[in-house]
């Protein structure tokens, strides 16, 4: 009866345990041992009230009934975790093929309109060079003349030698000054930096997502900025980011404690960050200074030889 009351108080004080959303069977699952057990020792009672002698023996076959019992609540909870552990890896994986794909898309996106712009260039140095032979007075010289040197797209930004991360920063930086968001950048050469883009369009996307969403909360435009700082060295690679935000962050246990208003995607999006990093052994921080209301996040990742 006590293993049965403390299966049903575990099982209550299960935060992941959503009663909207079981089914008979997993009661049943969580029951079956304690309530199999209860039948068992009343069944030894009667024995026993029958023959008194054989009570040592039931009394030995009670203690290992209950010994088994608990063993089997343990792994059944242990099973719990694995399958949600994997529940985690699935989506993971999932959300860096989106992030793959989406990157894969702009970058061919890009590379495409700059094809194009540069063609476009050339077609309009001919008719320039035509016209201009034609008639140097013409006012088609004077209308394409400006055009030769304008843009179809902003030059990237940045030239780390990682062509994805360049057009991600070039995105992002655009976002930021859209949302009056300082963006401090100091970076270095990333040709070696010890993550593929996959895994680095992850990491930099929901690290600098999280950001620009915690300085857009911020009322006053002159305390919105971020600084973000990259580099490579011979035995590792390196990550800074920090931020202000406008609402106080809890970190417990290296982990961001989630707030009541923050979202679902929120919460996975560090997740890959973090299930990224732990992959390859990096070391990684969140730190958050209250008084300063200053959020950071550093990490140091080995290069494997």
């Amino acid at each position: 009866m006590e293993l049965l009351i403390v299966a049903i108080v575990g099982l209550l004080a299960k935060k992941r345990f959503q009663f909207k959303n079981t089914i008979w069977q997993d009661w049943l699952r969580v029951m079956l041992f304690p309530l199999t057990t209860t039948f068992c020792s009343v069944m030894f009672f009667q024995i026993y009230e029958i023959e008194s002698s054989a009570g040592t023996e039931l009394l030995l076959c009670e203690i290992v009934l209950l010994f088994f019992d608990v063993m089997a609540i343990w792994l059944l909870d242990y099973m719990d975790q694995q399958q949600a552990a994997l529940q985690d890896n699935i989506i993971l994986k999932r959300s860096i093929k989106q992030e793959k794909e989406s990157m894969e898309a702009l970058v061919e996106a890009y590379s495409d309109q700059r094809r194009k712009t540069h063609d476009f260039q050339n077609q309009l140095a001919i008719i320039y060079g035509l016209a201009q032979q034609e008639s140097p007075d013409s006012q088609v010289l004077n209308y394409v003349r400006p055009l030769l040197k304008k843009e179809m797209l902003p030059t990237l930004i940045t030239k780390t030698g990682r062509n994805v991360v360049d057009i991600l920063l070039t995105q992002k930086y655009s976002v930021a000054i859209k949302n009056q968001i300082l963006f401090q950048m100091q970076l270095g050469d990333l040709s070696d930096f010890p993550l593929s883009d996959e895994e680095l369009i992850v990491v930099l996307s929901n690290l600098l997502d999280n950001a620009l969403n915690a300085c857009m909360d911020i009322s006053n435009s002159k305390e919105r900025r971020i600084l973000l700082k990259m580099r490579t060295k011979e035995a590792a690679g390196f990550l800074y980011l920090e931020n202000p935000t406008a609402h106080n962050v809890e970190i417990l246990d290296n982990k961001i404690v989630p707030s009541k208003t923050t979202s679902i995607e929120h919460g996975y999006g560090l997740k890959n960050v973090t299930a990224i990093l732990d992959n390859i052994g990096a070391l990684y921080v969140f730190d958050y200074n209250s008084q300063k209301k200053l959020f950071s996040f550093s990490a140091q990742l080995p290069i494997s030889h």
